[in-house]
């Protein structure tokens, strides 16, 4: 709710030219404390540090949107007990225009990248990132989970994302398997 206010207070007083806004029905958990205890404020059209990674494990940069970013924030709890493993979650509110620098700066040392989103990997958040990515002379791996190149389902969202592999519990077991 606190972000749909701040999107929509910079939308309707400073953005100039259209603008898409795409919203949930579902109760979602307010993430905003999160980006406090990390240091992080809410800016137009940058991404948003939610968690920092572990030091001294492998780290997964996660860049996710939307409902899904809840389900990050949840996979990086169930990595933090016991794995070797840790995840730094970005929250994206802006595919266009897209925060380049930030994912760049976001990605410096991450051992592996992931996007998560409750839409098409196609033409969405992984593309933004992979657009991004392909700039570099190096980089880590990308995985962008998502409902990949299919027709969507109709369900409960807590089904789907188990379906679609973007559940926080999916995520994180594809984290692993990225890693043995």
């Amino acid at each position: 709710a606190r972000e749909t206010e701040l999107v929509m207070d910079y939308l309707c007083g400073k953005w100039n030219g259209p603008a898409y806004l795409r919203l949930t029905r579902q109760n979602l958990p307010d993430l905003f404390p999160n980006a406090e205890k990390v240091g992080a404020k809410w800016e137009p059209t940058k991404i948003t540090k939610l968690k920092d990674s572990a030091s001294g494990r492998k780290k997964i940069a996660v860049f996710a949107t939307g409902a899904a970013t809840a389900e990050a924030m949840k996979a990086a709890e169930l990595l933090d007990s016991g794995s070797g493993l840790s995840m730094a979650v970005y929250n994206v509110h802006c595919l266009k225009p897209f925060d380049s620098a930030g994912t760049v700066a976001a990605v410096k040392d991450a051992d592996l990248v992931m996007t998560v989103e409750d839409h098409s990997v196609i033409g969405g958040l992984g593309s933004c990132v992979a657009e991004t990515l392909s700039g570099l002379e190096k980089h880590p791996k990308l995985v962008k989970l998502g409902i990949q190149d299919e027709f969507g389902q109709s369900g409960e969202p807590d089904e789907l994302y188990d379906l679609y592999g973007i559940s926080g519990r999916k995520i994180a077991e594809s984290a692993k398997k990225r890693f043995g």
